[in-house]
């Protein structure tokens, strides 16, 4: 399971006060787990994927347990379910040794015209089953 340390960042004026400017808003958390979840599914996919054009976000669920701040986190990303067309995926923000944050992102893969949703490949779905996290095969065993 893939741990990337990134800086969350805000988007505070510079004239805010420094406890507005430490702070991270739930979206700027969002869009720093999208940039590292699109670049792990591409990382495992191999070039064969791109996250922009060929997948459709179809549901994420967030909830935060603690406030982030613009300083070093870590994002985990999980592979949680693989469908025909779709992947669930378990996305965790850490900072200071503390889970921050816990989502789930549901991302159906789309044909040419993004009106359709297409079939993983086998090489895409092996790819995929090696982003499982060690308790969710023990699940399925």
């Amino acid at each position: 399971m893939p741990r990337v340390a990134v800086t969350l960042q805000n988007n505070a004026p510079r004239d805010a006060p420094d406890r507005i400017r430490r702070h991270v808003p739930h979206y700027c958390a969002l869009e720093t787990a999208t940039r590292v979840w699109n670049r792990v599914m591409a990382d495992a996919l191999d070039g064969t994927f791109d996250p922009i054009t060929d997948i459709a976000v179809v549901n994420v669920n967030s909830n935060f347990s603690s406030e982030l701040f613009t300083e070093e986190a870590t994002v985990v990303v999980e592979v949680a379910k693989i469908g025909t067309t779709s992947v669930t995926l378990g996305v965790g923000i850490e900072q200071g040794g503390i889970r921050a944050a816990d989502m789930s992102v549901t991302l159906v893969q789309v044909g040419d015209g993004r009106t359709v949703s297409r079939p993983w490949s086998p090489e895409q779905i092996a790819s995929l089953e090696a982003l499982r996290s060690p308790a969710a095969l023990a699940d399925q065993a």
